[in-house]
């Protein structure tokens, strides 16, 4: 069955053509599960799956077909419409469209008002006599267009909560530690990135620092495992498992704070997640979400980007397709910035200086946790501060700060402290 608010489209003893587009692997697998799904929850249903442009496939198909069912990207739901109408009979067909929401479909989101040929392409759906039924499966989705829609009968919602998911032990967080979320889908690991927040925490946190690098994914393959065990220097949890949604939940809750280091993304569904569930989100400034989330949420701290040819196959991404790479020293600026608001800061100096520091702490909302007044590094003693706080050394004379550094390793001068709150911004 698939969810329509409290009522229920049953696909029980019918004959279902299923067609996705098969040169996009990620819709092709997202179509396996939806047909998966409906063939778990209906009774006696004989599902067909062809390819969107198998013409003569359908041809032959649609004769026994009771319901037409597309899943693809919205632009080329509509425009197949045109060919599928001289194929159907209405009185007998009823059709479901899966709209992919990639690329381009951002931007009605933030630009509905406005006339563009997502939108267009969207409404010309919803008025098109021969489309039944138009099926999202994010609720978050669901949400949107019904406030775009609030009049539209056509939208509903799948539920996947009980399909092909698995309840995991999902609970790494205490107080010591800084726990850090990116999820995402094994299979596009070159698109998705996960190395460059590896990366990131390597130069960001030194070993005393207690921090835990959570990896959610599913479909990834020995070889990536292999890298980003290999890359990082900190502890790394890989969740290769599709998760049940009180599992899902739990990882969300117990982030300090969501990653996504994406070099390309559409909707960006992960970072909406992420901020409906209060997380701070450090994301690149590439994709759909940076363009309907810009000056919305405070807590959204975007990494700057670089602009670069991708270098690798990941469907539908190809060597010469143009992304943008997260920088990631200014990702790993950020990290150590909300690993401060976390744990706090100590600070190491004189009154004039530390009074200055102390300003800036209250403007960001960083918690003092102590001042080591004595100006003497050679009298200083590390088991006066805990290992992994930072200490801001508020002197300026560079032999004593290098002095102080020696002593504590997880100290920055006054002015690295300076240059990282200036660098916040992309």
């Amino acid at each position: 069955m698939i969810r329509y608010k409290d009522r229920f489209l049953c696909f029980s003893n019918k004959n279902i053509l299923f067609l996705v587009p098969n040169r996009i692997h990620s819709i092709e697998r997202s179509g396996e599960i939806i047909k998966r799904y409906i063939e778990e929850n209906s009774y006696n249903a004989n599902i067909v799956l062809e390819s969107l442009y198998a013409i003569e496939n359908i041809k032959k198909a649609i004769k026994d077909t009771d319901i037409l069912c597309i899943h693809a990207p919205l632009q080329e739901c509509f425009s197949f419409m045109d060919a599928f109408k001289s194929l159907v009979d209405k009185k007998s067909v009823k059709i479901i469209t899966f709209p992919v929401w990639e690329e381009d479909l951002y931007s009605f989101y933030a630009k509905y008002k406005k006339t563009n040929h997502s939108l267009n392409a969207l409404t010309s759906l919803y008025q098109d006599e021969y489309v039944d039924y138009i099926g999202l499966y994010s609720f978050i989705l669901y949400e949107q267009v019904d406030k775009l829609f609030p009049k539209g009968k056509k939208h509903f919602y799948m539920d996947f909560e009980e399909f092909h998911f698995k309840s995991v032990e999902t609970n790494f967080q205490n107080t010591d530690t800084f726990n850090i979320l990116y999820n995402f889908a094994g299979m596009d690991f070159w698109r998705k990135n996960p190395l460059a927040i590896v990366e990131a925490c390597n130069m960001a946190f030194k070993s005393q620092d207690k921090i835990i690098i959570t990896l959610k994914t599913s479909k990834l393959s020995e070889e990536h495992k292999e890298l980003l065990l290999k890359a990082s220097k900190h502890k790394l949890n890989l969740i290769n498992e599709f998760l049940d949604e009180k599992s899902l939940d739990k990882l969300y809750e117990n982030a300090d704070v969501y990653v996504s280091s994406h070099v390309y993304e559409g909707f960006g569904l992960t970072i909406l997640e992420a901020i409906k569930k209060g997380k701070k989100v450090v994301a690149s400034y590439y994709g759909g979400y940076s363009d309907y989330l810009s000056g919305i949420f405070e807590e959204i701290f975007y990494v700057k980007t670089k602009k670069s040819s991708f270098g690798h196959v990941n469907p539908p991404l190809e060597e010469d397709s143009i992304v943008y790479y997260p920088d990631v020293n200014h990702m790993a600026n950020i990290l150590q910035y909300l690993y401060m608001k976390k744990f706090g800061v100590y600070i190491f100096g004189n009154s004039r200086i530390y009074n200055m520091v102390k300003d800036l702490l209250n403007i960001h909302n960083i918690k003092l946790n102590g001042i080591i007044t004595d100006n003497e590094p050679n009298t200083l003693r590390p088991i006066d501060v805990l290992p992994h706080i930072r200490t801001i050394v508020a002197v300026s004379s560079k032999p004593t700060i290098e002095k102080i550094k020696q002593k504590l390793p997880n100290s920055i001068s006054y002015y690295e402290f300076l240059k990282l709150l200036k660098n916040l911004k992309h």
